[in-house]
């Protein structure tokens, strides 16, 4: 967080998924009393348009919410549960993680798009996974979305990139996050057996999404992987 939002990014737009990790980051940007951050707590709703323009007026005290109209930079990460194989998953989870995976990139990306092309320019990064190009057992709700969403990235690209807005994703790795805690406990696919050790930390991620922010016209339309050294190399974690 702290390299992702010291970063010449003057304004994010990203989906927090609980009001526990709500409050982490508002205590953490508060800090230094300079980041200015637009909220928005549901990014698998199709609402999402009206909430974007009602987060200037949220009642929280401790945020300092986005006042300029423009949007400059949308990131947009997913979720990964269920975890089961197609005959024992859950037919509402699944469709659920599709809601978020999926409907979520196109309505953030829906919302922020009008701002974007208002200005002539503006930044959708999407977090994406190898995931996207190989199936994993018990993943295939997971799998499934992120291959849309990497198709949808692409899409953006297509029919927004003459308009200078930069659309791009980022493949990291398997990161050490409670979703990796959740992975090991399934005790499925051979990503669950890997050690903690064996994960990057959070830092590498966001270090890599800036330098992506940063050179976001040489990026375009590509989907970059965290493994790749030369990546490593640019960020300063080789």
């Amino acid at each position: 967080l702290i390299d992702l939002f010291n970063s010449p990014i003057k304004e994010v737009f990203f989906d927090v998924n609980n009001d526990e990790n709500l409050k982490t980051i508002s205590r953490i940007l508060n800090e230094d009393g300079k980041t200015e951050i637009n909220f928005n707590m549901k990014v698998n709703d199709k609402t999402l348009k009206f909430k974007l323009k009602k987060t200037r007026n949220l009642d929280r005290k401790s945020l300092n919410l986005l006042r300029k109209k423009e949007i400059s930079s949308t990131i947009i990460a997913a979720a990964l549960h269920p975890i089961a194989r197609v005959e024992d998953a859950d037919i509402d989870a699944w469709s659920k993680l599709v809601d978020i995976n999926v409907k979520g990139v196109f309505y953030a990306a829906k919302a922020a798009l009008p701002h974007m092309m208002k200005s002539g320019e503006g930044i959708i990064l999407t977090v994406s996974s190898g995931a996207a190009h190989n199936p994993l057992e018990g993943w295939s709700a997971y799998c499934a979305s992120k291959a849309a969403a990497a198709m949808m990235t692409r899409s953006l690209h297509l029919e927004y990139g003459w308009h200078g807005i930069s659309s791009m994703g980022l493949s990291p790795g398997t990161v050490a996050t409670q979703m990796q805690r959740d992975i090991k406990a399934s005790g499925m696919n051979p990503v669950s057996e890997l050690d903690w050790s064996d994960h990057v930390p959070p830092s590498w991620p966001a270090k890599e999404m800036v330098y992506m922010c940063e050179n976001a016209k040489k990026f375009a339309g590509q989907e970059l992987a965290l493994r790749d050294p030369d990546l490593r190399k640019a960020i300063g974690v080789a």
